[in-house]
């Protein structure tokens, strides 16, 4: 948006408030998210159906934020529409990945070994992106040509991904005739009253601030503070190993 398709300076202001809407929608997105895939019934369970729903169409989306519909406000249109189907939809396959981890094994231990482990395999492909999109870009010649077929790769990647979820693991269903309806009352009751969830929440929330602006502002610093932008390739790896690090020995 800054570097590759020069926006208008008011369009681009209008699609920085699109992604900051956005970003405020996603807190009360996900909850919701959640309350749908928890009441789903089907011959399939209730995971797997929304990981594969969920990762086919936001794949596509994530295709569709990338393509070559002009700079002008039609612009503004379709990437403020795509963001937010790709943003529910991604939060359908994401919240349907990461809840059918704590089914798979009622063994507390063997849980936490399970979901370091896939958060280690998640944050080695977010680094490798976070890493390699800068020079992969530039070495092709930084066009928006380029950036589609680099998100079309990583999109068919991405599906590929989900496949081991999808026919590597068994999901433990519940019959429907056995399995519990909750309301958004019920829920939102269970999340209010729940004050040990509240502090992990506030905590999480704040977290996220200051690891999506350090990230978001990091490339700009290396170009225009620290006046070298190939070093946020190293400050990206040093970020990487240290929290791939940290996963490793979280088990232990």
């Amino acid at each position: 948006l800054t570097k590759v398709l020069s926006l208008d300076v008011w369009v681009f202001a209008a699609v920085s408030m699109v992604l900051t809407v956005m970003r405020i929608l996603d807190a009360f997105n996900d909850p919701i998210t959640g309350l749908v895939i928890d009441n789903l019934r089907t011959p399939w369970g209730k995971f797997k159906p929304a990981i594969l729903v969920g990762g086919v169409l936001s794949a596509i989306f994530s295709v569709l934020l990338f393509a070559n519909i002009g700079t002008g406000w039609g612009f503004v249109i379709i990437f403020g529409l795509a963001y937010l189907l790709w943003d529910i939809t991604y939060g359908v396959n994401d919240i349907g990945y990461w809840t059918l981890l704590p089914v798979l094994s009622s063994d507390q231990k063997q849980r936490e070994r399970t979901g370091a482990f896939a958060r280690i395999c998640a944050n080695i492909g977010m680094y490798i992106v976070m890493v390699a999109w800068q020079p992969v870009t530039m070495g092709l010649g930084n066009t928006p040509s380029v950036w589609f077929w680099c998100a079309v790769v990583i999109a068919v990647i991405y599906l590929m991904g989900l496949l081991f979820p999808l026919l590597g693991v068994k999901e433990k269903r519940i019959s429907p005739e056995k399995q519990e309806s909750t309301t958004v009352r019920q829920m939102m009751r269970a999340l209010l009253k729940n004050d040990q969830l509240m502090w992990t929440t506030l905590a999480m929330g704040l977290f996220m601030v200051g690891y999506c602006t350090t990230v978001g502002f990091a490339v700009y610093y290396m170009k225009y503070v620290f006046g070298n932008e190939g070093l946020y390739v190293v400050l990206v790896g040093v970020c990487g190993v240290a929290q791939l690090s940290a996963l490793a020995v979280y088990p232990a």
